[in-house]
């Protein structure tokens, strides 16, 4: 077997199994805590019935920033 294609098939099996083992879990994980970063601050600005800073503002309106 060519070295060249052997080196580049071994490092490719390692490059994709370091991304199932440690990027996919890191990237799920970053997902998560955004997620409830998110959804509690909306939660506790439902519960102080204060405006939430997640909601979102269409820039198309025009009277939504003449406030």
């Amino acid at each position: 077997m060519n070295p060249i294609l052997f080196m580049l098939s071994v490092f490719g099996t390692i490059a994709v199994c370091l991304c199932f083992v440690v990027l996919l879990p890191a990237v799920g994980q970053t997902l998560a805590v955004l997620f409830g970063a998110v959804y509690g601050e909306k939660g506790l600005a439902a519960a102080t019935k204060q405006p939430s800073g997640t909601d979102f503002r269409d820039p198309n309106d025009i009277g939504t920033w003449s406030e």
